[in-house]
């Protein structure tokens, strides 16, 4: 079938070829520093990361249709880029200036609404052009032309950005590199004088990410100051002084404070005076930050810290206080760099103690760490008395339904793989794992205590008795029985949502309630109605076409955006919580989805032209690997081999979408149609996901309804005339 071709005389300001490898050049790229960015600056939350590729997608969409139906008048495409380029530093000053905007206090955590807000405004000025872009450019060389240029300019934005930039330059830095790198591709002076002057302002507009950087950092910690702040493979480490006191924060949560001696007390006490000695001590995270010269004091005769990221320990050292740095020098103690959960599931010797020191999961990278598949690991490295234990931002007295909720998936977890958990109440709940037998007795804790001399100030037998009283005991363990006990694993993290539950409640956001709501609701029901909207298009589509109706239909691309970024969203998750360290490795994931999209996008425009294996491959194909996917086959898989699956996906969506284009083309005047269908179906799919459906119904449910999705689309096809051979 021959190439689609522009019947509007109009030239729309950029040359065609040329203009959509940019495109993609710049939405790869931008889109990959905009995540980045958001990520650091709402916590590391993976829900955050859905949000704004959600919002992404719809301003991308909306552009789309919007310049594809002829509405922004002589907008034409180099006016659109000019829009983009002018838009992309006001997103990245709206995200450094979330902190300062929101009121939030440093480690404070804030609810799903302003993180919707803010993923819809700086998104906005950015990729509605970008959309509206393309759709101009799809009107002069056709989408599958168009779409295939996109896709090879997003894997070169990728690349460069996982290659040069982000080892080398800070996020301000990197963003005003892109665009001055795109000013400059567009050769602006053979553009004309007056032309050629917007292209300069705009180039010099694209100087305000770096100016603004580390200002803006500074700003979101006042009135404390910003002493140092780095990029490493988990997130963003940034260094607050206070008058002489350091707190060390990663993405935004605190990670550890020279001040907090009490709560490294407290963390490795109730542990080790479960036990009359203690031999070998495992410290998971947060080992270099206290715990590590706490547990020096029991006499252990070893203790091993274990710690994800080099450049992290690098980092902290010179801020440790002295104690901490002696302890690490102490010959009974050694310094592991190795992924937690790797570390666990390696062949080693048993332990008779292992703490966790991670902050709470409000992030799948962190969750992974209290699910329980990691748990069943530690029991495996436990000796058979041994114990584990781990702190949960807790209350003091009163114990809310959300807060019930929260701690009571910690304990259905822990009893999952231990025979003995135990509770510790106060503002932060010390949880307690082992075989064997654990005791909460104020008494017996206070005498072991004093036969070790180990007593402090803010812990000791006075402070025993007050914390342990048999009412605070039985208050804690009646609230946890009326929740309703969810065990955490990796296929549904359910912790990190009970978390942003409970700040939502805290700072008593419009959307507690609606959280809360849907928590109590079954998760095939929330599936099905998720799924239901695109299973009536279909029918209806169907239906219309069956009665003489031949303008080409949307749910194939709807139902294409919002499984590709389904399955998209899904890996990525799956790989944080298997592999960890997605932060660093965001955008080479990103870069291999896009290769295999262009050499799908390439290989598609050479099929059939009608229904074919080109228009059905791809969803039986798709339905195939989602149900492997379902029942477990990818978890096997190494970082290597699970990386390997995102060019496979971007392989599928390129090829489908440009199969669809073929069988059943538009008319010039609405080229960009099937591409914002698909931009709203992936807005559709990744906000759904991200905000509902991963913690609620689980990955493995999820990938098994994606593939039930799949089928009905197979069977649509097969009953849509318009894909039937003439």
């Amino acid at each position: 079938m021959p190439e689609l071709s522009n019947d509007d005389p109009r030239a729309v300001g950029l040359k065609a070829p040329s203009a959509a490898f940019r495109l993609g050049f710049l939405a790869a790229a931008w889109q990959i520093f905009l995540l980045r960015e958001f990520t650091a600056q709402f916590y590391g939350s993976e829900i955050s990361l859905g949000f704004i590729l959600a919002f992404w997608l719809l301003w991308g969409g909306l552009g789309s249709r919007i310049a594809g139906q002829g509405r922004l008048g002589r907008f034409q495409a180099e006016t659109c880029l000019l829009a983009s380029l002018f838009g992309a530093p006001l997103g990245f000053a709206l995200l450094r200036l979330a902190g300062p905007v929101l009121g939030l206090l440093p480690g404070e955590v804030t609810g799903f609404g302003p993180i919707l807000i803010f993923a819809a405004a700086a998104s906005l000025p950015v990729n509605f052009f970008l959309g509206a872009a393309f759709a101009r450019t799809a009107a002069e060389s056709g989408p599958s032309s168009a779409y295939l240029r996109e896709s090879a300019g997003a894997v070169t934005g990728a690349a460069l950005s996982y290659g040069l930039l982000i080892p080398f330059l800070p996020a301000g830095a990197a963003l005003t590199s892109i665009s001055v790198l795109a000013v400059f591709l567009a050769q602006p002076w053979h553009r004309g004088k007056k032309r050629a002057w917007a292209w300069i302002a705009v180039a010099a507009w694209s100087l305000l990410p770096a100016i603004l950087d580390s200002p803006g950092q500074a700003l979101r910690w006042r009135p404390f100051e910003l002493v140092l702040t780095r990029d490493g493979p988990y997130g963003r480490l940034q260094v607050i002084r206070s008058a002489d006191e350091w707190t060390i924060y990663e993405n935004g949560l605190k990670s550890y404070s020279p001040a907090d001696r009490s709560g490294a007390e407290e963390a490795v006490a109730f542990a080790f005076l479960q036990r009359p000695r203690t031999g070998r001590v495992l410290l998971l995270g947060g080992g270099l930050a206290g715990p590590a010269a706490e547990a020096l004091r029991y006499g252990p005769a070893s203790v091993e810290i274990v710690e994800g990221d080099a450049s992290y320990v690098k980092a902290v050292r010179p801020y440790l206080s002295e104690a901490d740095r002696e302890a690490l020098s102490d010959p009974r103690v050694r310094l592991t760099i190795a992924d937690g959960r790797g570390f666990l599931g390696s062949p080693g010797p048993d332990y008779d103690v292992i703490l966790i020191g991670w902050p709470d999961p409000a992030t799948a990278q962190l969750n992974r760490y209290f699910s329980a598949e990691l748990f069943r690991l530690a029991a495996a490295r436990l000796s058979p008395e041994g114990v584990l234990s781990f702190r949960a931002g807790a209350a003091e007295n009163y114990i809310g339904p959300a807060l019930a909720g929260y701690l009571a998936a910690h304990r259905a977890t822990l009893a999952s793989a231990f025979a003995r958990v135990e509770i510790i109440p106060g503002a932060s709940a010390v949880f307690l794992a082992s075989g064997g037998d654990l005791t909460v007795d104020p008494v017996h804790l206070a005498e072991e205590m004093g036969r070790r001399g180990t007593a402090t100030p803010s812990l000791n037998s006075e402070s025993l008795r007050a914390r342990l009283h048999p009412l605070r005991i039985d208050r804690l363990r009646a609230a946890l029985d009326a929740a309703d006990p969810i065990i955490n694993s990796d296929d549904r993290p359910i912790s990190y949502y009970f978390h942003a539950r409970l700040w939502s409640v805290q700072k008593r956001g419009a959307d507690a309630a609606m959280i809360g709501g849907l928590a109590r609701v079954s998760p095939r029901l929330l599936l099905a109605a998720a799924l239901l909207p695109l299973l009536l298009s279909m029918l209806l589509s169907v239906g219309k076409a069956r009665r003489g109706r031949r303008t080409p239909p949307a749910y194939p691309y709807l139902t294409l955006g919002a499984t590709a970024m389904a399955a998209e969203i899904l890996l990525f998750i799956r790989f944080q919580t298997l592999h960890g360290g997605l932060y660093g490795r965001m955008a080479l994931l990103l870069g291999l989805f896009m290769a295999g999209t262009a050499a799908g996008a390439w290989r598609g425009r050479r099929g059939p032209g009608r229904l074919g294996a080109a228009v059905l491959l791809p969803p039986a194909f798709a339905a195939l690997l989602l149900g492997l996917s379902a029942l477990g086959w990818d978890k096997f898989l190494g970082p290597i081999g699970f990386a390997c699956l995102f060019p496979v996906w971007g392989y599928w969506s390129g090829f489908f979408f440009n199969a669809l284009v073929r069988a059943c083309p538009a008319p010039p005047e609405e080229a960009g149609r099937g591409y914002a269908a698909d931009l709203l179906g992936s807005f559709a799919g990744a906000l759904v996901l991200a905000a509902v459906l991963v913690p609620l119904a689980g990955l493995d449910r999820l990938f098994a309804a994606l593939a039930i999705l799949h089928l009905a689309l197979l069977a649509a096809l097969a009953a849509d005339p318009r894909y039937r051979r003439s």
